[in-house]
């Protein structure tokens, strides 16, 4: 199939790399033909588009980059949807596209008119519930008038997307059962895939860092051996729970004394420094460090234990946190909360490690009081489960069968 692919996230971000290239490398192997419209945002274009430009003309993909809109911020996401659509219209004038793949919300609304006006297909990636997740992180404060509106329009567009699309993608079990049980969507149950975030499980293998590797690690790091390590992975800010994890990482060194807290992060590093010296936290216990993407898992293998926290409001169950498919890929523990996308079960199928389900120091004392048994949890069952789960082969399988079937009808 030809296939416009049009992303409101940049390739240039962090999740380009590890959510967004290597499923359509994967696919143009499968003889699929992509042309990337893509919004990025200045501060990432300039220093990594000339290495994602290398790797898309390695297998022949075609990528237009659009500029991120922010400010004035109501009207930054209407002057892009404009820029996406005449893109859109002139990219498919030459192309004659087969398939429209969006991915998320702001590219849905010119998917649905490009379905209209010219009869192209669309698959709707929608990822997560985008609106609720805008209304009920605060980046759409629920006091204002505008922003009530604005979740009105949006929640009414996201009944026409899922109606109208020819496929729709989920990332977890529990989003499609919202999505397949929502009354006002036409036709359900709509055909719906759960492919959740995947990971590459030979990147994200401990087979692939060599002992001496990750003693350079810990070197570079500054750990010493037999220093207990905690590590957090991924970005800090909106849903993630600093200040919760901050305060099990306390609970710890009553335990610990010398335990360390790694952040594997491209966050602010006072952001960080503040709300652990807020908590009591001291500042030699916690490290934070920002590592290339290939570099990320030697860097977990020196840890004896991951965490991370995520609020558990309505939007969330249709997450699935791509840091939770490379650490299992790890094979290394989590202390995670319940609540998440499909994260319990998850979890429990594969003793992948323990779920909070209440955020106090007494709950945190209990996992504390296990560590010892939490750590030793079979290494090799993680491994496979996330081989069978989240590995980016499947993912990519998934994705040519949903094409076959678009194709198909």
């Amino acid at each position: 199939m030809k296939i416009l692919y049009v992303s409101y996230d940049g390739l240039t971000d962090p999740l380009g790399p590890s959510q967004i290239l290597p499923y359509i490398i994967g696919l143009a192997a499968k003889g699929h033909h992509f042309t990337i419209l893509s919004a990025e945002k200045k501060e990432r274009y300039g220093p990594r588009h000339e290495e994602v430009a290398r790797q898309l003309e390695e297998h022949g993909i075609e990528w237009k980059p659009i500029r991120f809109t922010r400010f004035p911020p109501l009207l930054a996401k209407s002057w892009d949807l404009l820029k996406i659509a005449y893109w859109v219209w002139a990219l498919h004038r030459k192309r004659a596209f087969d398939l429209f793949h969006c991915r998320s919300y702001v590219p849905a609304q010119v998917a649905l008119w490009m379905k209209k006006r010219f009869g192209l297909k669309f698959l709707f990636d929608m990822r997560g519930f985008w609106v609720d997740e805008r209304m009920g992180s605060g980046i759409w404060n629920p006091d204002r008038w505008i922003y009530r509106r604005l979740y009105r329009f949006y929640k009414a567009k996201e009944v026409a997307y899922l109606s109208n699309a020819d496929y729709v993608i989920t990332v977890t079990e529990k989003g499609r059962e919202i999505v397949q049980g929502m009354p006002d969507v036409i036709e359900q149950p709509i055909p719906t895939e759960v492919i959740p975030c995947c990971v590459d499980v030979e990147l994200f293998s401990r087979d692939s860092v060599s002992p001496e590797r990750s003693r350079a690690m810990r070197k570079l790091l500054g750990i010493a051996e037999g220093e207990f390590v905690l590590v957090y992975l991924g970005n800090i800010g909106t849903w993630y729970m600093l200040d919760e994890m901050l305060q099990f990482f306390q609970v710890l060194l009553g335990t610990r004394p010398d335990a360390r807290f790694l952040f594997i992060t491209h966050a602010e590093e006072s952001l960080i420094r503040s709300r652990a010296e807020a908590i009591g936290v001291p500042e030699r216990a916690v490290l934070i460090q920002e590592f290339d993407r290939r570099d990320v898992p030697a860097c977990l293998t020196v840890a004896d234990l991951a965490i991370f926290f995520i609020t558990p409001v309505f939007s969330k169950q249709g997450s699935s946190p791509t840091k939770q498919a490379e650490i299992m890929s790890i094979g290394l523990p989590v202390v995670c909360n319940a609540g998440i996308g499909d994260t319990d079960r998850i979890i429990q199928d594969y003793g992948a490690g323990e779920l909070v389900t209440e955020f106090s120091d007494r709950a945190f004392e209990d996992i504390v009081s296990r560590l010892d048994e939490i750590c030793a949890l079979p290494k090799d069952r993680m491994i496979a489960g996330a081989r069978e789960y989240y590995s980016l082969e499947k993912g990519v399988g998934l994705y040519h069968s949903v094409y076959q079937r678009i194709s198909a009808s």
